[in-house]
């Protein structure tokens, strides 16, 4: 695995071309970029961001962005400062 490197060792060729996705939630503004903190991912501490956040998953501390976008599995503890902020939220009818 590391060490010396053996006469049987592959090198793969580099890849031609990367693929960035951005994932996107319907009616949220369009941006370049978006930092995602994924469902079954926690953060615990101060987060900044300076385009668009969108949680799936746990935050334990304080969200700054532009844009926070907050979906139905997501749970944040702490503060959310944005100028723009987009929540999901699921209508329970009896």
């Amino acid at each position: 695995m590391f060490g010396k490197k053996d006469d049987n060792d592959q090198v793969l060729p580099p890849t031609q071309q990367v693929h960035r996705a951005t994932p996107v939630l319907s009616g949220q503004p369009s941006t370049d970029q978006a930092s995602v903190i994924c469902r079954g991912m926690t953060v615990v501490g101060k987060i900044f961001g300076e385009g668009t956040v969108q949680v799936f998953g746990r935050i334990e501390g304080e969200l700054k962005a532009l844009t926070v976008s907050i979906t139905e599995s997501a749970e944040v503890e702490g503060d959310i400062v944005a100028e723009g902020f987009i929540a999901a939220v699921s209508e329970k009818r009896s």
